[in-house]
């Protein structure tokens, strides 16, 4: 009777692994953000996912995912008379599609408001706006087991109704 018993049991087992049975509710991830499955959970699966941010990015206010570096040749910023200009290069590893979620999730908490997506070409590009500036972050992966990379551009954005003037702050 037991060894039936422990005979049903490795059956099942095996069944279960041969068949790929996932209680998880797994989804998938697509260019246009459209995901499919248990959205709660996969929502939280996803972000359990998600890279941290750095203690110290560079700019305080932009999030950078903790393994990326910054390309000190290819990146400068300024201000001037209170009016920020950035553009940063980062490389490190990753999904593109998992650091735009990065993105997506860490910006809001920045105060950053999502105002354009657009997957073209291979890369992902994201635009938010925070006040009177305007951030696009464009993510995308080099060839075969190269680095991705993650470019930061910050700028004045005019503001509604405005003259090009920016508020001094």
């Amino acid at each position: 009777m037991m060894r039936q018993v422990r005979t049903l049991i490795l059956a099942a087992s095996a069944a279960m692994l041969i068949c790929g049975c996932d209680s998880s509710n797994k989804k998938s991830s697509e260019p246009g953000g459209m995901e499919t499955g248990g959205a709660g959970q996969a929502r939280a699966s996803a972000d359990a996912m998600l890279p941290m941010p750095q203690a110290q990015p560079p700019i305080s206010d932009v999030p950078v995912p903790i393994d990326f570096k910054i390309d000190e040749d290819k990146s400068r910023n300024y201000a001037v008379a209170g009016v920020r200009f950035v553009d940063h290069v980062y490389k490190g590893k990753g999904d593109k599609f998992v650091i735009k979620r990065f993105f997506e999730r860490y910006m809001v908490m920045n105060r950053w408001t999502l105002a354009t997506f657009i997957f073209a070409q291979g890369k992902v590009m994201l635009d938010f706006e925070k006040d009177y500036e305007r951030c696009r972050i464009t993510i995308w992966e080099s060839d075969f087991l190269g680095p991705t990379t993650v470019s930061i551009l910050l700028w004045p954005n005019t503001p509604p109704g405005g003259k090009g003037e920016t508020p001094k702050t």
